[in-house]
């Protein structure tokens, strides 16, 4: 019994021992609101060691003591800012902080921080990481690139310079060149990564010159297939369609029919309208390609006249010969002028960023860009234009002077004659409801019955030495249609 009440004991005096070490720390006095500079002698009771009297030894055990605390102010450590509530000394901790073992929690009055804000408090600003600042520097950029590339894209429609599909064109060349930079790019930069530290946030100014050099890179990447539209489109055209043959034709080509054309007052007409907001000329680039059911076509979405090899092989040349002689590309300039009128109106008409029609009884139209009233009014065009060489010289050479002839007789029936549906080039080609065509056609036939009287007298004298006979039928024609019309003459 003695023995079981001894360890009892000792056991008890343990245990008391460690609870008050534990909680001498915590267990701290109030911090006087000022020390005085002589501090008061303490009395013999404050001046003992200890709070606890020694504890005697039990079986030669001793008994363990609780910490001191300090006899001086002097040496009381400065507890810091005292939590007035509760929920102050908890509002610096987060719901999953847990402290490590053995560690004092102390609060000084600061909150962590990695603590979530508190409602109706801002969150402090914090730094973004490298991934983040590489992230963003990124989309700047590449956003920079579209910008340039957009504006360089667009700006020859605005302008007035290019029609308007042929943004189709340049946004694919301006979209396959920025492939390849980026992936020589990408390649370049997993080659460097082993060298290069992570991203750093740039000044300003260094923000500043990166935005400039992606729109740089961008007006460079959307201009270029601009600039290098010939051989662009005749490299393309030999890996994508070889068996159309496209070749580029020089440049001074072009200058050889606007030379023609110029001399003709529905050729300057022409020209006229091809020319940019700027007043400069802007004629589309011309190609030799295979077409088999055509003699030209015009493109919109490459800005370009296609000739096919027949109109050359014709004049008993090969298409080496004729891209390799200017005299020769002179030569089909002046010959071929009423189909290079055609299709170079063609290209005017395709100026216009919207059809007519387009928009009319909507959306029923929208999608009808090629329309036959389209190539009504080309051909009404190099009629006139005809009309205006023979006004010039009765007997200049007219490629097809029965289409001149029948166009004086019916325009209806002309127009009719030329829009051939079994044929593939008008396969596509739909009918419109447009005012601006009905207008076109109107003002026409208005003008037909004065233009006709004209033009027979015309023809009657291109064939007065030639064919009298012929000559005689085309005057009695102008006669005629000057009684019918009402006209007080004849013109001869």
């Amino acid at each position: 019994m003695i023995r079981k009440a001894a360890a009892a004991l000792l056991s008890l005096l343990l245990v008391s021992g460690e609870v008050a070490r534990a909680a001498t720390p915590i267990a701290r006095p109030e911090a006087p609101r000022s020390i005085p500079s002589a501090p008061a002698p303490l009395s013999a009771r404050m001046a003992e060691p200890a709070v606890f009297p020694a504890a005697p030894s039990i079986a030669g055990v001793p008994a363990a003591l609780p910490t001191p605390i300090p006899a001086t102010p002097a040496a009381i450590p400065n507890p810091g800012r005292v939590p007035e509530t509760p929920l102050e000394s908890l509002a610096g901790l987060s719901a999953d902080a847990k402290p490590e073992p053995g560690a004092r929690l102390r609060f000084d009055g600061a909150r962590p921080e990695s603590a979530p804000a508190l409602p109706g408090e801002s969150a402090p600003p914090s730094t973004p990481r490298p991934s983040q600042l590489a992230r963003t520097e990124k989309v700047r950029f590449k956003t920079a690139v579209a910008a340039g590339a957009a504006a360089a894209i667009a700006a020859p429609v605005v302008l007035q310079a290019a029609p308007a599909l042929m943004m189709v064109y340049t946004a694919a060349a301006a979209a396959a060149g920025a492939g390849a930079l980026w992936a020589i790019n990408a390649v370049a930069r997993r080659a460097a990564r082993r060298t290069t530290g992570p991203a750093k946030n740039r000044p300003r100014r260094a923000k500043a010159a990166m935005t400039g050099f992606g729109l740089l890179l961008g007006v460079v990447l959307g201009i270029t297939p601009l600039l290098f539209s010939r051989d662009i489109i005749e490299t393309g055209a030999r890996l994508v369609v070889p068996s159309r043959e496209v070749r580029a034709v020089d440049p001074d080509f072009g200058r050889e029919v606007v030379a023609v054309l110029s001399k003709n007052s529905e050729g300057r007409k022409l020209l006229d309208g091809l020319r940019d907001r700027f007043g400069v000329l802007r004629p589309p680039k011309f190609f030799i390609a295979r077409l088999n059911n055509a003699d030209g076509f015009s493109f919109p979405v490459l800005n370009g006249v296609f000739l096919d090899p027949a109109v050359i092989t014709s004049r008993g040349w090969t298409v080496k010969e004729f891209l390799a002689t200017p005299e020769k590309r002179g030569q089909l300039a002046r010959e071929a002028d009423e189909l290079l009128f055609h299709e170079l109106f063609h290209a005017l008409q395709f100026r216009k960023v919207i059809q007519p029609g387009q928009l009319e009884r909507f959306p029923r139209q929208l999608h009808r860009y090629l329309t036959v009233e389209l190539e009504y009014e080309a051909n009404i065009a190099d009629r006139l234009y005809v009309h205006e060489k023979l006004r010039a010289d009765p007997l200049a050479a007219v490629y097809d002077l029965s289409n001149y002839s029948l166009f004086l007789d019916d325009l209806d029936a002309y127009l009719e004659s030329r829009v051939d549906d079994s044929s593939a080039t008008y396969a596509l080609f739909a009918h419109t409801e447009s005012r601006y065509y009905r207008q076109v056609l109107a003002d026409q036939r208005a003008r037909m019955p004065a233009l006709s009287v004209e033009g027979y007298s015309l023809l009657a004298r291109r064939f007065r030495s030639s064919d009298p006979e012929l000559a005689r039928q085309y005057l009695e024609k102008a006669r005629r249609r000057a009684l019918e019309s009402g006209l007080a003459k004849t013109r001869s």
